[in-house]
C-alpha cells in the first residue's frame, strides 16, 4: 500500500485512480470500524476547535450543537448513509458490499478532516476566503464521494453513481418520514 500522503494527494487530483485503490482494500472488520471511529473522532474534535475558535458561527445554529451530539449525529449519517448506498447500488446493478462502501466513505471523510483542518487556518486569516474555500471544497468532495461510490460498486459510470447517490438520499427521507416519528418525542401533549 502507498504512503497516506501520496494516497491523500492522488483523492485530490486523481479521484477515479484513488478510488480503485481503496475499494480494492478488503480491511478485516477491526481494521475498518477502528479507522471509522477514529475519523469521526478527528473529526468531531476539528468541530469542538472550530467551535472554541469561532464561537460567533455556533450562534446561527437553531439548537445547541455539542462535541458530543455532533459526533453520534455525523456517526449515524455516515452509517445510514453508507446502508442506503450499498441497498441502491446493489439495485443499480453495483457488486459493492456494505464494508467496501463504508471503507471509501471512511476514506473521504478521512481526507475531509485534513481539508477541514486547512479551512481553519485559512478562517483564522480570512473568514469571507474561508467561507468560500468551503462551499468549494464541499462541492469538490461530492464530486469525490461519486468517484468512490462508483469504485465501490464498479459501475462503470458516474452518471450511475449518482443515481446512487440521490436514490440513497432518497430511501433515507422516506425512512425517516415513515419511521422517524416513532423515535421523536411527544412534545405536543
Amino acid at each position: 500500500m502507498k504512503p497516506w500522503g501520496d494516497l491523500i494527494w492522488k483523492t485530490v487530483l486523481n479521484p477515479a485512480e484513488a478510488a480503485a485503490e481503496i475499494s480494492a482494500i478488503q480491511p478485516n472488520r477491526e481494521v475498518l470500524w477502528t479507522g471509522f471511529a477514529l475519523v469521526q473522532v478527528l473529526g468531531t474534535a476539528l468541530f469542538a476547535l472550530q467551535s472554541l475558535l469561532f464561537p460567533q458561527q455556533m450562534q446561527f445554529l437553531t439548537v445547541n450543537v455539542t462535541p458530543v451530539n455532533h459526533l453520534v449525529a455525523n456517526t449515524l449519517i455516515i452509517l445510514v448513509f453508507a446502508c442506503a448506498a450499498t441497498i441502491c447500488g446493489r439495485f443499480l446493478n453495483g457488486i459493492g458490499t456494505f464494508s467496501t462502501v463504508l471503507a471509501c466513505l471512511t476514506w473521504v471523510n478521512f481526507v475531509q478532516v485534513f481539508a477541514l483542518a486547512a479551512l481553519i487556518v485559512v478562517s483564522l486569516v480570512s473568514p469571507a476566503l474561508s467561507g468560500t474555500l468551503g462551499i468549494g471544497v464541499s462541492l469538490y468532495a461530492l464530486f469525490v464521494s461519486l468517484h468512490f461510490i462508483n469504485a465501490a460498486h464498479k459501475l462503470g459510470s458516474l452518471w450511475r453513481a449518482l443515481g446512487v447517490m440521490v436514490l440513497s438520499a432518497l430511501a433515507i427521507i422516506v425512512a425517516i418520514s415513515i419511521f422517524g416519528q416513532s423515535f421523536m418525542p411527544n412534545t405536543l401533549g
